[in-house]
C-alpha cells in the first residue's frame, strides 16, 4: 500500500537519497450551508461541530513534516458528495477521513464508531447509512451506469484491508484517549467515501444526547478529539504506510 503523496529520488556524492513528501489526509467536515446535519435539544448544528474539529486538524498538521491535511471545506457552505470525492482523489495516494455527530431518536445513546465502505449489514447501520447519504437528494448530477459501478466496486476491494486498519487506529486512539463507549468499526454504503484510498467515516459523538452535545460543544473537548483523530491517524501511517 502506498500512502504517501510524491517520492523523488537524486544523487548526492554517488549515493541515491529518498525524499518523501508529507502523507495527504483529506479530512471531509461533513454537511455545511443548506444541509445542516443533525440537530441537537439545544439547538446545536453537526455542521458547525465538524467544520471546527477539522480546522483544529489541519492546525495540529501545520506543525508537523508527515502530514498535510487539506479540508473540503474551510467555511460553512454546501458542498455536493461529488465535489467532496474529487477533492479527495486529486490527493490521491492519500487517506480520506470524513467527519460527523451521530443522532438517534433516543436521547441516551452514546459512544464513537468509525465506518468503512462496505454493504450495510444490520438495522443500525442501515439507518445511518440512510441519514447520511440524504444529502443525495439535493444532487443530480451522480454518476450512473452499470460498468462505472463494477469498476469502482473492484477498486474498493483493494481499499477495504487498508481501510480497516485506518478505522482501528483512529477508533482506538479516541476510545483510550477521550474515554468514550466503544460502538466499533461498522460498515455502510456511504457515497462519500467512493474514493480510491484508504476512507473512513467517524461518528464522533451522539449530538442527540444532550449531555453530549453539551461535551460537542466544548471548544477544549473539539481538541482533544482532533488530537486523538490525529493520533490515530499518525498510528496507522507509522504501521502501514
Amino acid at each position: 500500500m502506498v500512502i504517501w503523496g510524491l517520492v523523488s529520488l537524486f544523487l548526492i556524492g554517488g549515493n541515491t537519497v529518498v525524499h518523501q513528501y508529507p502523507c495527504y489526509v483529506v479530512v471531509d467536515p461533513g454537511h455545511g450551508g443548506k444541509d445542516p446535519g443533525a440537530i441537537g435539544r439545544r439547538g446545536t448544528k453537526e455542521k458547525d461541530i465538524t467544520l471546527k474539529i477539522a480546522l483544529y486538524l489541519r492546525e495540529l498538521a501545520e506543525r508537523d513534516d508527515d502530514i498535510e491535511v487539506i479540508l473540503t471545506r474551510t467555511k460553512d457552505i454546501y458542498l455536493p458528495l461529488s465535489t467532496r470525492i474529487e477533492i479527495a482523489q486529486a490527493y490521491n495516494p492519500g487517506i480520506f477521513v470524513s467527519l460527523h455527530c451521530n443522532a438517534a431518536r433516543s436521547y441516551r445513546l452514546h459512544g464513537v464508531e468509525v465506518y468503512i465502505l462496505s454493504p450495510a449489514r444490520t438495522n443500525w447501520e442501515r439507518a445511518v447509512e440512510a441519514r447520511e447519504n440524504e444529502v443525495l437528494k439535493w444532487e443530480l448530477d451522480l454518476p450512473e451506469g452499470d460498468e462505472a459501478t463494477i469498476l469502482y466496486d473492484l477498486a474498493q476491494i483493494e481499499m477495504l484491508q487498508e481501510s480497516k486498519m485506518l478505522a482501528k487506529c483512529v477508533l482506538n486512539s479516541m476510545v483510550n484517549s477521550l474515554d468514550l463507549h466503544d460502538r466499533g468499526i461498522k460498515q455502510a454504503n456511504f457515497y462519500v467515501l467512493r474514493v480510491f484510498m484508504p476512507a473512513i467515516l467517524v461518528e464522533m459523538e451522539f449530538i442527540s444526547n444532550p449531555n453530549r452535545e453539551q461535551w460537542l460543544c466544548d471548544s477544549m473537548n473539539q481538541k482533544r478529539i482532533a488530537i486523538a483523530i490525529y493520533n490515530g491517524i499518525k498510528e496507522f501511517i507509522r504501521n502501514y504506510q
